[in-house]
Order: structure tokens, then sequence, then C-alpha cells
């Protein structure tokens, strides 16, 4: 009776089968472990570093059993003769290197095994990508990645995790002509940074497709308010149509800019579905001409042309003030400064505003009386007048009237001559004239001078009686009050005609009246 076949599970070895004869002559011989490199194809993969040296080590022993049957006659007799001396070995020879070797690297599920993407020439929006890591067991397991070749268009944002983890990819392809790229993620458990799982990774640019249109062209609008509609650039292709994949960041400029402005708002739009809308560009300065320039990438389109008028005032945010708010009478040596700032809507200053100044009453000089707003929405101007009153100062831009207004009290300069303000009328003999005759004492402009309060005296100045002995009765010096002098009981007491009185004040020149009658 023959020996049964035998399968030996030998410690080290991961499986076992029993072998016919037919399975060992076919055999080509014993062959050990060799390192296999995993193409990393698929959506999934297994990969470890080496072996573990105790398996390697079980399968020599089974080498060594298979030889040893193979030089001992028949097959069931030579494996009785040669299991002694396979259990030597192994308890010998096989086992203690069992116990004495450290186990390989862990292995890892990676998914996926690599990374291929895609991006067009001129993108500025990084792809973001993971690869997951699983370690193929239960124990945690500390693991680090690194980039092979440091490429510097692919960074990792997380690059190291205990146990199941990930990697997170950023490619960016702004910098970077039309071609295809390759690096390597390189993940290795801690102690086995020589045994790396590799990772490869593979982006292409593409040469651009497709060509940036305005869809919606800057309109004419105002100077520091939102161009309307929202501008809008879109990715077309050869046909027309919208290639609603674009979803790159699409950046405006002034294309062409007559006055040196400033374009503002949100000049940087990312596209969706191959829309880039821009809702609040504004320009600060008036001008005719202006185009807008949107770029993506190597991609750029120019829009038609556009003006933009001098914004819209405020009327409550805007504002006007004078720096004094009285000032003497005066042709210019005297006068208050009138700071008029220009605000739109939104409280910002409009530099370029057209300012016209006015004034109630009259004898009114601005200096200038109009002019454009400074970089900071000031204008500014000197007022005077000849006209002593108090006046209401406006200022006007394109129509729009700022408010509140303000006011500015003109006075009298000093006085330098006297004036019948009120003239003597036709009396009668030796009655009161009325009205009363008022002399005031004036400035340089006509202004009554209301701070004077000297003394003024009246007198006949021409006696239009027969014998010229009229006698002028009443209260002939009277003491000036705001600057005038009232006499209430003037009479004459003979008929004539063509009399005249004659008003005189200390320092000032006399001043003679208009001729007047008394009647019997």
């Amino acid at each position: 009776m023959s020996p049964p076949n035998t399968a030996f599970w030998l410690p080290g070895q991961l499986t076992s089968h029993p072998e016919t004869s037919r399975q060992r002559s076919a055999a080509p011989g014993p062959q050990l472990p060799t390192k296999r490199h995993n193409s990393l194809r698929g959506t999934s993969g297994v990969a470890a570093g080496r072996a573990p040296q105790a398996t390697v080590r079980g399968l020599l022993c089974r080498q060594a059993v298979s030889r040893s049957s193979a030089q001992n006659g028949p097959v069931a007799l030579r494996a009785w003769y040669a299991l002694p001396l396979a259990l030597v070995a192994l308890l010998f020879g096989c086992r203690l290197d069992l116990l004495f070797k450290s186990a390989g690297p862990v292995q890892f599920v990676v998914v996926p095994p690599e990374v291929l993407d895609s991006a067009v020439a001129g993108s500025t929006s990084p792809l973001n990508r993971d690869v997951l890591i699983q370690p193929n067991g239960s124990d945690p397991v500390a693991w680090k990645a690194s980039v092979a070749a440091g490429s510097s268009w692919l960074v990792m944002k997380t690059s190291a995790a205990t146990g199941a983890g990930k990697v997170t990819l950023s490619l960016t392809p702004s910098s970077l002509a039309a071609g295809t790229y390759y690096d390597t993620i390189l993940v290795a458990p801690d102690g086995w940074e020589d045994r790396a799982i590799k990772v490869p990774v593979q982006f292409t640019v593409r040469t651009p497709s497709f060509q940036l249109v305005f869809t919606v062209q800057p309109a004419n609008g105002r100077a520091g308010s939102a161009i309307s509609p929202a501008v809008q650039v879109a990715a077309r292709d050869a046909w027309g149509r919208t290639v609603t994949s674009f979803a790159g960041d699409v950046t405006m400029s002034l294309g062409t800019n007559p006055t040196g402005a400033t374009l503002s708002g949100t000049t940087t739009v990312a596209a969706v579905n191959g829309v880039a809308r821009f809702a609040d560009l504004k320009i600060d300065r008036p001008g005719i001409g202006y185009r807008l320039r949107a770029t993506s990438g190597s991609l750029s389109v120019t829009s038609n042309s556009f003006s933009m008028g001098a914004p819209k005032a405020s009327p409550s945010l805007s504002s006007i003030a004078p720096a004094a708010t009285t000032v003497p009478a005066s042709d210019g040596s005297s006068s208050a400064t009138i700071t008029v700032t220009v605000r739109d809507e939104d409280g910002v200053p409009i530099p370029d505003a057209p300012v016209v100044l006015g004034a109630t009453g009259s004898d009114n000089t601005f200096a200038p009386a109009s002019g454009a707003t400074d970089e900071n929405g000031i204008f500014s101007s000197s007022f005077s007048s000849t006209r002593a009153e108090s006046k209401t100062v406006s200022a006007t831009v394109d129509d729009v009237v700022i408010a509140p207004r303000t006011a500015v009290l003109v006075t009298p300069a000093p006085a330098t001559t006297l004036e019948f303000s009120v003239q003597p009328s036709d009396a009668r003999e030796d009655q009161t004239i009325t009205p009363a005759v008022e002399v005031s004492a004036n400035d340089r402009f006509d202004n009554t001078a209301r701070g004077f309060d000297g003394i003024i005296t009246i007198a006949i100045e021409h006696d239009g009686s027969v014998l010229s002995d009229a006698t002028l009765r009443g209260d002939r010096t009277v003491r000036a009050s705001a600057g005038v002098s009232r006499f209430d009981d003037l009479k004459i007491d003979r008929v004539g005609t063509g009399y005249t009185l004659r008003a005189s004040a200390s320092g000032f020149a006399s001043v003679i009246s208009n001729p007047f009658n008394v009647y019997p």
C-alpha cells in the first residue's frame, strides 16, 4: 500500500494545495517569489513594499521538501522517507528563522491607483483631487506622502495620516504651456520609505478650443455708478455655442482708458456654465471712448466703445458750507470761502463734477462762479458782495441742487458818506415837515452803516423866503441809531420856494437835500 499524497502546511505559507505527480512533473522547478511592480491601472489597486521575510522562508522550506522527494524514488515512498528530514529542516532551519525575522511593510489599497487629469491652457483655477489610502488590515498604520519630482504644478494639501486617509492634490495649469506633464506621488508607512507605493500623475494641458465673447456689452452710464446692465462674457466654440464646461476665471480691465480712470468692483469672476457675469463694475471718471478687455489665460476679447458721463450727485449726501457766515461788504477784499463736496448715492466723492454757484440778492461775486470738483469731490470758491444783506448761497451739479443751502450775512463796510435817506417834502408855513427827514451814514457801497452812532446836525442851506430870513425850528441835532438820524419836528416859519437843507457830521463831508417849498 502506497502512502497517500501529503500537503505540508508550513509556517509562513499563505496557502497550500495537494500536488499531484502530473503537476510536479509539469512544474519547471522551484521558483522564489519575485518583486512585481503594480501597474496601478484601473479604479483601485493593492500595492505593497516587499513580501514578509517569514513567508519567503516558509516557501523555501517547502521547496526543500520537494527537492528531497524528487531524489528518492516513487512519490509516495519518497514522501515517507523525506518527512523526518523536512521536519528537522523546518525546526532547525526555517522555524527559528521565522522567530527572528521582522515582517515587511503593511499593504495598502489605493483609490484611484493613478491620477489622470487635464485642463485648458491658461486656466487659473487649480484642480483639486483626492487619492484615498486604506491600510489592508485592522491595525492603524502611520504613513506619509511626497511628490517624487517636486513639480511646481503639483501641490499636496494633505500628505500624512494614521490609518485610513487621503492625499489631497492641487493641479495648477496657469503657468503651463499646452502639453502633457508627469510626476509621481510616493506613499510609504513610517520606517519603510524605501518601499513606497507609487501613484503616477499625468496632467494634460490642452490648447483652448473656444474663444471669449462679450454677450452683454458695456453700456453708456455715469462715472462712479455701476455699469448697467451687468457686463457678461461667455466662452463660445467655433459654432457659436456656449461651452458650458468652461469654469475658468475671467478678469476684466480697461482696454482703452482716455482719462486715466480706475475700474473698480469685482473684476475677476469665475464662469458658471461657461458665462462670467460682472454685476458691479464702475469707472470713476467721466470720459468718451472707454473699452473693456476680458482675459482668461491666453484668451482675451475687447468690448465695444462706450462713454461715462458725470456721476449723479446725491442732494442729501452732498454738502455746501461757508468758512465764514458773516463778512463785510466788499468788492473782493473781504470774502467767505464756499466749499462744495459732491457725493454720489453711495456717499462716494465724485471727481470732475461740474458745480455752478448762486446766491440770493444783488451785487454778488463768486471767484470762480463754476468749476469741477477735484479728486476728492471738492470744489471751492470765494464769495463777496457789495450789497449788505443776508444771502442764501446754493450749488447745482448737473441740475441737481445741493441741499441744504447755506446763509451768509453781508454787513456794511465802515461809514464814509452822509445821505438824505428821507428827503424833506413840501410843507406849510410853521408846520412839521412830514414824513420826518432822515439822514444816514453810508459805506462806500451805499449801504447804511448800521454801526455808526455819531451826531448829525441839520440846517437851512438855501433860504427860499422873499427876505431870506426864514428860521428852521425843531430838534436839529440828533445822534444816529443804526446809522440813521431821524428829525421828527422840523418846521420853517416863512413861505418860500426852493428851500434846501444841509446835513453834517464830524469827519464827513456835508450833504445837501433836494429842493422843497413852504406854502402859506
